[in-house]
């Protein structure tokens, strides 16, 4: 890969620290991101949400980061190009309010299918290594926290 400018070592600099340090604990919650490749799908972020606070919490199950579109905000940036992040596809997706009831201790799982956030992801990452930086507030689970999850993950380049 050629650095082309300070701009892109800053950038890559963020990213692989942000990298190893994929799991955020949180005061009650604990998100921890795996990006998954698989033939079928492309790449995904696979999310595992733990909590960790007393007493049951009810919400909805629309309001977990993979719930609908609009809860999880995701930017993709090529690591080897100008820093222009891929242009994310704007779609409608249903608001799933079926109730659920979180206990303290349980470990959910869900994933976010990169390739239908990103519809040029599959073409530039045959390019260039991307970085993929997500933003999950906690108040759509637990209307009084202000606890936000926030990270990076980078995926590796996968000549086509």
């Amino acid at each position: 890969m050629q650095i082309r400018t300070p701009k892109t070592v800053l950038r890559l600099t963020i990213l692989v620290i942000l990298y190893f340090d994929a799991g955020l604990a949180l005061a009650d919650w604990k998100l921890t991101t795996v990006p998954q490749w698989t033939t079928k799908d492309g790449w995904s972020l696979e999310f595992t949400l733990q909590r960790k606070a007393d007493g049951p919490l009810r919400s909805h199950a629309g309001d977990l980061p993979w719930g609908t579109r609009d809860r999880l905000t995701l930017v993709a940036v090529p690591i080897a190009d100008d820093g222009r992040p891929l242009q994310s596809a704007a779609f409608i997706d249903d608001l799933r309010q079926n109730p659920i009831v979180i206990r303290a201790t349980d470990t959910l799982k869900g994933r976010v299918v990169l390739g239908t956030r990103f519809p040029d992801l599959s073409k530039v990452n045959q390019q260039s290594s991307i970085g993929v930086c997500y933003r999950y507030a906690f108040a759509l689970l637990q209307r009084d926290s202000k606890e936000v999850a926030e990270n990076c993950v980078v995926l590796p380049k996968r000549p086509g």
